[in-house]
């Protein structure tokens, strides 16, 4: 059995050209690699160099060796790096989610249920989080559909056996001053807010998207930091956006009492009225099966 690290000295020694280059970059002494060489060629029992009084070169045989020693410690790596992969995916529930209310509420509620787990959460477009499932990077994912659409369409966008369960809702709120012209309104549009500027934290997800197509006209100063999002807006007279959901939750670490504050005024368009699927592959099901009862 030849031991790796002589075929990683045989490697590095064809790299460099020499025994002096290869020590150096191997930061072993040159007598101790002429030895390892010399210990590989008697365990192969096949000449690999062609020796000189001063030189020692490979020869087509130590070539052909290095070549697919070379192959070989790749492969070895990549076999080490897939099985290090599979025992963290084994050990992490990975989330991928759409927004961010639904990766904060599943993230409690999955460490109660698998609390010798390490959960992960990452808001992604839909297409990252259908390939992710699909490709096993996530073990779980939360699509949006709005209210009014039927369930069938949310899976026809799926082209793998999947299970799934409705998981939550949220609507989409305009977040007003209370000195602001609209204020005093029980609902507005899209149409109606139009054109205006807004502060918008840039991690919402699919949110962004429906703003932008809805209100093509409107400009955003975007913050990528929640915390300093939330100080700007208490005290700013510029609107901004916040959910049904977000508003109802009880000593949240991720909202402060800042959009509370405010006016938020429900929004009427269709669009605005989310439905959010909590959905892993079939054959996770079981593993699954108290979260998707919730």
């Amino acid at each position: 059995m030849i031991e790796t690290y002589l075929l990683e000295y045989l490697v590095a020694f064809a790299k460099a050209g020499t025994l002096s280059a290869a020590a150096e970059e191997l930061h072993v002494s040159q007598p101790s690699l002429t030895r390892s060489m010399q210990k590989l060629e008697d365990l192969v029992e096949v000449p690999l160099f062609d020796r000189t009084k001063n030189r020692l070169q490979l020869n087509d045989y130590g070539r052909f060796l290095a070549a697919r020693a070379e192959w070989l410690l790749t492969e070895q790596k990549d076999l080490v790096d897939e099985l290090q992969a599979r025992y963290r995916r084994s050990q992490t529930i990975a989330v991928g989610s759409c927004a961010p209310l639904p990766s904060w509420e599943v993230q409690p509620t999955l460490s109660s249920l698998y609390p010798d787990m390490t959960i992960s959460t990452q808001i992604q477009p839909e297409e990252g989080l259908i390939k992710g499932l699909s490709e096993d990077r996530y073990q779980l994912i939360i699509l949006p559909r709005p209210a009014s659409v039927p369930e069938k369409e949310l899976l026809a966008r799926l082209n793998f056996s999947v299970a799934y369960s409705v998981y939550s809702s949220e609507r989409l709120m305009v977040c007003l001053p209370p000195v602001h012209p609209l204020s005093r309104e029980k609902t507005l549009s899209f149409a109606d807010i139009d054109g205006m500027t807004f502060l918008q934290y840039r991690s919402v997800g699919f949110w962004f998207e429906t703003c932008r197509r809805k209100m093509p006209n409107a400009q955003f100063l975007f913050q990528d930091d929640y915390e300093t999002f939330l100080e700007i807006v208490s005290s700013s007279s510029l609107p901004c956006f916040s959910t049904d959901a977000m508003l109802r939750r009880r000593n949240p670490s991720d909202i402060r009492t800042d959009l509370r504050q405010r006016v938020n005024i429900p929004l009427s368009d269709p669009e605005i009225d989310i439905r959010y699927y909590l959905i892993c592959k079939k054959e996770n099901r079981a593993r699954f099966q108290a979260l998707l009862r919730i």
